[in-house]
């Protein structure tokens, strides 16, 4: 994503290299920040299992991203500049294998080991298959409003975001019935364009009317 004139946000997966997020000479598992024009980059964020969605509030000066976790524990997550995410000390999921395993403990909290906890996370049910985040804009109070997609239980998730950005709150369920990829929100036209996986194709998803605005 581009976050001003010169710098966009990139965001790199662990590649499966679970010692490597948390590794200061390693790319895996980061956000890294990109200077359009000297191409130089640095870590803009680091503790990350997989990053899918990114995207920049401008008016808010803020960054959210959907993650991938293991066996359940996707997330929502604000970032900010130096942050750590925690992955693979801490996460709300578990290992595909079920065990423990010692460089990667999954700990049930972030918090107490001096990492950033999600805003949302889903740890009761298997993984959803995060996929891209849009904003949509802001409803009556000023919470901000996120749409989220999903791959593996194919449907679309409605998010409140408070207005200091500390808790996202689920509204509404959205079935889709294919895999979600990809997202773009037309402002102008209030649709989403949603990229499909298993047909596969292109639709349009008409917010009339938004009753959340």
């Amino acid at each position: 994503i581009q976050i001003n004139n010169q710098t966009i946000l990139f965001s790199i997966g662990d590649y499966r290299s679970r010692t490597l997020p948390q590794n200061d000479k390693s790319i895996f598992g980061k956000i890294i920040e990109i200077n359009f024009f000297t191409k130089k980059f640095s870590v803009f964020s680091k503790g990350h299992r997989n990053p899918q969605g990114l995207v920049y509030v401008g008016s808010k000066n803020k960054i959210v991203s959907t993650e991938h976790g293991p066996y359940g524990g996707d997330e929502v997550n604000v970032i900010e500049k130096g942050n750590n995410y925690g992955w693979p000390i801490s996460s709300y999921g578990r290992h595909y294998d079920n065990t423990f395993k010692k460089e990667a403990p999954l700990y049930k909290s972030h918090k107490k080991y001096g990492f950033i906890e999600p805003v949302f996370h889903w740890s009761k049910v298997s993984s959803v298959g995060i996929s891209q985040i849009e904003h949509l804009g802001e409803d009556n109070d000023g919470n901000d409003i996120f749409l989220v997609g999903s791959m593996r239980a194919k449907k679309l998730f409605l998010f409140s975001m408070n207005k200091n950005y500390s808790k996202a709150s689920l509204i509404k369920t959205i079935i889709i019935k294919e895999r979600v990829r990809d997202i773009i929100y037309d402002k102008d036209s209030e649709s989403i364009l949603l990229s499909l996986e298993n047909t596969p194709k292109l639709s349009v998803l008409k917010l009339d009317p938004p009753e959340y605005f």
